[in-house]
């Protein structure tokens, strides 16, 4: 039996590489890790705006995560409603990301883009550079649109 925590706190993002050690995977609650980093309650329209998977600190977040539990030889699957969004698609494909749990209405789709899509089409570097949300977005808008024209 594997024994595995989900991330969903920006702590818990801070200490992935101690919790790697110490199991066999992480899951990345997406939802209320999005939540959490900008303290802003989803469900609260004053505050829902600040809900964005696009935020280059949840970016970063997701990042650090699976490069710790890949460095720790563990696997890592992101879950919420984000694991379902093709436009992040190249960005889980560029960091590997060994699983993405969704509800089953949304696998048919989000799998037959895979297949078309290389897992190269993001460049890391690049999509951390990236200072704002809408440079986040248009940035893999922009690669989702090269896969449609191909």
């Amino acid at each position: 039996m594997q024994f595995g925590i989900m991330i969903e706190t920006p702590a818990a993002c801070l200490m992935a590489d101690i919790f790697a050690k110490h199991v066999d995977f992480f899951s990345i609650g997406t939802n209320d890790l999005i939540q959490y980093t900008y303290a802003a309650d989803r469900n609260n329209p004053a505050v829902a705006h600040f809900f964005d998977c696009y935020e280059p600190a949840v970016i970063h977040a997701i990042y650090n995560v699976v490069t710790a539990a890949h460095k720790a030889d563990i696997w890592v699957g992101i879950c919420g409603e984000v694991a379902s969004n093709p436009t992040m698609l190249p960005f889980f494909l560029a960091l590997d990301v060994d699983e993405l749990s969704m509800t089953s209405s949304s696998i048919p789709a989000i799998k037959e883009q895979i297949r078309h899509m290389p897992s190269d089409l993001c460049d890391i570097q690049a999509i951390l550079a990236l200072d704002s949300t809408k440079k986040v977005q248009n940035y893999l808008t922009s690669l989702m649109a090269d896969v449609k024209e191909q």
